[in-house]
């Protein structure tokens, strides 16, 4: 079993969506994958995967969303939530 951060294939360009409201939050979308929302300059949201292997040997994989916070200059997670399917 393995957890992992979905991010860019090689040669792809992110794009960045911010919002011009007041409090409004930039979306990072990384082509053909998920995105990283920031809600906060110090929260954001992180779509990702867990892989594992499931009945009959197949490999399967698990949607998953990571609440992330700002530590000084580090990322790190605060809370992991399963996916509907």
């Amino acid at each position: 079993m393995g957890f992992r951060i979905i991010g860019p294939a090689a040669g792809d360009r992110p794009t960045v969506t911010i919002s011009h409201q007041p409090w409004g939050e930039a979306t990072i979308q990384l082509s053909g994958h998920p995105s990283i929302t920031f809600i906060t300059p110090e929260v954001a949201l992180a779509e990702g995967a867990c892989a594992y292997e499931g009945q009959q040997g197949k490999q399967e994989t698990m949607p998953l969303l990571f609440v992330m916070k700002k530590d000084g200059d580090d990322w790190k997670i605060a809370a992991i939530r399963v996916l509907a399917r």
